[in-house]
């Protein structure tokens, strides 16, 4: 009779999970060899599950085992996900993910279902069943479309060790994790020279086509000095060089640890000599430090760099860089997101405007004609305590407002009613977060601010000067 047990569970083992040495996994056309991890592919209820470590490696994903919760972390990019073995639920960026069949141990070796893990980090998924193979293929980076004769475009997605050629004061470029947003690259370049006056360059050879108008465009974030002191008001400055001679096209105001876009249209030479030596750059100019009797120079971040041609309306000179660059969030912290932030989320359909009004399953839209010197939204009667709250987020639209570049938020409180700049911040829209469908989300900090304290019983939201048309999705008050 034991015998007869002994068979029969052995049957039901092998029907419920099965060996499948014949099965291959490959991604992007490349075999992924699973066995080597101690386990191959394994069919368990109808789904093909994997050593998980393999996968993960393959996708260039960092994989931790937790051995007391039996949990497996791993990290891509901006993603994370969370796996505990026996669990039918595994977690990215903390959203529940649901699994045909749970995590578990076999062999001593975390096995997954493929098609869950991989497609969690957007790797698409199919099964070839006339060769038994379970095919991954990676996500494709989208291309940017560049007008014909771009010189140069470089963002974290191509940065490389070898950007470019950079003059004698740098002692070094690297590519670094952006020190305001995680998962994201940038470069960095970096100086010691305190020995002398000196200015830290990036240089990029090209080449220029004669008479051509070109559109110059970088984010900009100034670091340390060459003894690690930050870095509090500063400028960079753009050049190219023609003919053999360098020629600076602009110098732009940046303050110590902030992002700062730039934006710069110039012409080359009609009788430019093409045998000469071509370049285009970025300079910090020196500083003043104490101690010393001549300026030195400082350490900073780039990203997003472009020259690319330029055949549109605007003339040569320094531009608005809200005007060319999209929002890049760098006036949010990291990681903010206005649907799930703690806070006081306002009811849009109690908002007051003289130019608007409330629009069911739109928003809040609101309209200026050209003679109005403010287009606002007023929050009233909130009654917060400001001990408890820190910031104003709100997510928005700009239709149709060609003048404007910042959005402003202005508070009040029971205890000072006035509405003046010092109860204001400022926001240029190419610092906003992106968010669906053309919104933005702005971020407004009063954390600082001395007057933010007592009870705050009112919100000012100024969009930007100028006709237009905008639309208010959410308006958020956030908790501490």
């Amino acid at each position: 009779m034991k015998k007869f047990l002994g068979i029969v569970l052995a049957a039901l083992m092998l029907a419920t999970v099965a060996f499948a040495a014949d099965i291959t996994v490959t991604l992007d056309g490349e075999v992924v060899d699973v066995e080597s991890y101690g386990s191959p592919a394994t069919i368990v209820e109808g789904r093909t599950l994997v050593p998980l470590r393999a996968i993960f490696e393959a996708l260039g994903a960092s994989v931790e085992w937790d051995n007391v919760t039996r949990t497996v972390t791993s990290e891509k990019g901006a993603d994370t996900i969370s796996l505990t073995v026996g669990a039918d639920t595994f977690y990215k960026n903390d959203e529940p993910i649901e699994l045909d069949v749970p995590a578990q141990i076999i062999n001593d070796r975390t096995m997954v279902p493929a098609r869950a893990i991989a497609e969690a980090y957007g790797v698409g998924v199919e099964w070839d069943a006339a060769t038994r193979t379970v095919v991954l293929t990676s996500p494709v980076v989208p291309t940017v479309e560049l007008p014909e004769g771009t010189i140069l475009y470089l963002t974290g997605e191509n940065y490389s060790d070898e950007v470019g050629v950079w003059g004698e004061n740098n002692v070094g470029i690297t590519v670094v994790e952006n020190p305001d947003k995680e998962g994201d690259k940038v470069l960095y370049l970096e100086t010691n020279v305190t020995e002398k006056q000196a200015w830290n360059y990036l240089w990029y050879s090209c080449e220029y086509v004669p008479g051509q108008r070109y559109l110059i465009t970088y984010s900009a974030r100034p670091a340390n000095d060459a003894f690690g002191n930050p870095i509090v008001q500063a400028s960079f400055g753009t050049c190219v060089r023609t003919n053999g001679a360098d020629k600076g096209v602009g110098s732009h105001a940046a303050e110590g640890g902030a992002w700062k876009n730039i934006a710069v249209i110039y012409t080359i030479p009609e009788d430019i000599d093409l045998a000469k030596d071509m370049r285009f750059g970025i300079f910090a100019s020196p500083v003043e430090v104490a101690g010393y009797d001549h300026n030195l120079a400082w350490s900073f971040y780039l990203d997003n760099i472009s020259v690319v041609p330029y055949d549109g309306a605007e003339e040569d000179g320094i531009k608005d860089a809200s005007v060319f660059m999209g929002p890049t969030g760098a006036g949010v912290p990291t990681g903010f997101d206005i649907d799930s932030a703690a806070g006081v989320e306002v009811d849009l359909s109690k908002l007051s405007s003289t130019k608007g009004s409330y629009v069911k399953d739109k928003g809040f839209v609101f309209e200026a004609a050209e003679e109005d010197a403010d287009s606002l939204v007023i929050i009233d009667g909130l009654n917060l305590d400001a001990s408890k709250y820190c910031a104003v987020a709100v997510e928005f639209k700009k239709v149709s407002a060609a003048k404007a570049y910042t959005s402003q938020a202005f508070f009040t409180t029971t205890s000072s009613d006035s509405v003046s700049e010092e109860k204001s911040v400022r926001q240029l829209y190419s610092d906003a977060a992106p968010a669906a469908d053309g919104f933005m989300v702005s971020y407004y900090d009063f954390s600082e601010n001395a007057e933010w304290k007592g009870t705050v019983n009112m919100i000012r939201f100024d969009p930007g000067d100028g006709a237009g048309e905008w639309i208010v999705t959410k308006i958020k008050v956030i908790e501490k």
